[in-house]
């Protein structure tokens, strides 16, 4: 899938609390009424996946019906750090991405991800890799 695709709303919390990962996020106005009806997907990513996921090749971990803001939760039996979570709207013309990648904190609200290396717990990725 890659993220050439244009999003078509935001993901504005994505939240773990030891058990369950949550992701909350709302589409846009076009995509409301152009897509509604359509379900919300969400997919873990692994971290080793990114940038180059084929979501094709994942099924996802939790669905939703159609809302135009939404709250989606998944029960986790892996760790959730090792994954990235991209929420998807399921339409006629494929998986539309809602958002970018999106990395929790346990038990907080995480920044939405831009890329893999911005997203490593919430830390300025430049210090950690400076020597």
């Amino acid at each position: 899938m890659g993220e050439s695709k244009k999003s078509i709303g935001a993901i504005s919390s994505c939240r773990y609390d030891g058990k369950e990962l949550t992701v909350s996020g709302s589409l846009s106005n076009d995509a409301s009424v152009q897509y509604y009806g359509s379900k919300i997907f969400l997919y873990a990513i692994p971290a080793s996946a990114v940038p180059s996921y084929d979501l094709s090749e994942l099924s996802p971990i939790a669905q939703t019906g159609f809302s135009t803001k939404f709250r989606i939760s998944a029960d986790l039996d892996r760790t959730y750090a090792e994954y990235f979570y991209l929420t998807v709207l399921d339409t006629k013309e494929g998986l539309l991405p809602i958002g970018g990648l999106t990395a929790p904190a346990g038990g907080q609200v995480s920044a939405t991800a831009t890329n893999a290396v911005s997203a490593i717990h919430g830390a300025d990725a430049a210090d950690l890799f400076e020597t």
